[in-house]
């Protein structure tokens, strides 16, 4: 088990990670890789993400319609079965966007594909 993403702010339900998640947490869970990702203390993963959740966040901008730079919906272009999931900002086979990220994140422009407002941002 993985210690489950925790907010004050945070509207979606979020439990163990699965799908494609589960197998970058074989390695990048603390124990074997040397570049952690720690899910629970940085983006929730494994939680779906629609228009229902959009709309009771207020933060959040519709998956459904709105368009990524990459040139589909964010639900086409960056959801697996319509849930965040660490491939949704991460390409491990492209090294060219900032550190393997599917979008740059120069201007906070991976984390504005998703959220209407930089202010929570780290």
């Amino acid at each position: 088990t993985f210690p489950e993403y925790s907010s004050p702010t945070l509207n979606a339900t979020v439990g163990q990670p699965d799908g494609s998640s589960k197998m970058c947490l074989s390695c990048h869970d603390g124990s074997v890789a040397d570049d952690i990702l720690e899910s629970h203390n940085d983006h929730p993963i494994s939680f779906i993400y629609d228009e229902t959740l959009a709309t009771a966040d207020g933060q959040l901008k519709d998956p459904t319609t709105t368009t990524t730079v990459i040139g589909g919906t964010i639900d086409h272009d960056l959801l697996q079965g319509h849930k965040v999931q660490c491939s949704s900002c991460h390409d491990p086979h492209d090294k060219n966007n900032d550190g393997f990220f599917r979008i740059t994140k120069t201007n906070d422009v991976l984390c504005l594909t998703c959220h209407l407002d930089n202010s929570l941002f780290p």
